[in-house]
């Protein structure tokens, strides 16, 4: 039965670029998502930088979720990525984090990188799924919900360069 809900919500999912006016809304998002959600400011400053993408999830055209990336050189970090409580366990953070890896692959990244908290199993299952591998640890790098610290996991995996299209010919 889940997997047939599953497969009639796929019809109704999008996935788009975000945008500088998408900002107040993802910090909405990102507040009910982490302990300490980024402000609209925060989400302005990143999204007028050159070197930040964001890739937004919707469902009936409501935002669930998004990743924000930066790509500088042939490296790419993901900043942030966040779903919706209420739309996880659905396979859609699969679905968004393949949506970001194909965006930083088309600008020529050859190596993508993010921070995972220690004790984020579900997020640290999901990166593994999809080719991730530790490469280090940041001591006490992350606050939980009570204050204590929690150490963040560094992860990375290769990627493989796709062409970047510009009116139909590779660039």
């Amino acid at each position: 039965m889940k997997r047939c809900i599953l497969q009639i919500l796929m019809r109704f999912i999008t996935i788009k670029s975000l945008t500088l006016r998408h900002s107040a809304k993802l910090a909405r998002l990102h507040l009910k998502c982490f302990p300490i959600g980024w402000s609209v400011e925060e989400f302005n400053v990143l999204l007028q930088d050159n070197h930040v993408q964001g890739v937004g999830i919707s469902l009936f055209g409501t935002l669930i979720g998004f990743c924000l990336t930066r790509v500088v050189l042939d490296e790419a970090e993901i900043l942030t990525i966040a779903l919706h409580p209420n739309a996880r366990g659905l396979k859609l953070s699969s679905k968004l984090l393949a949506g970001s890896i194909h965006q930083v692959s088309r600008l020529k990244a050859r190596t993508l990188f993010l921070e995972v908290a220690k004790t984020n199993i579900p997020a640290r299952a999901l990166y593994a799924s999809n080719g991730f591998s530790e490469v280090g640890t940041r001591k006490a790098y992350y606050k939980t919900k009570t204050g204590t610290p929690d150490d963040a996991l560094v992860l990375s995996r290769p990627l493989e360069i796709l062409p970047f299209y510009v009116h139909g010919h590779a660039q």
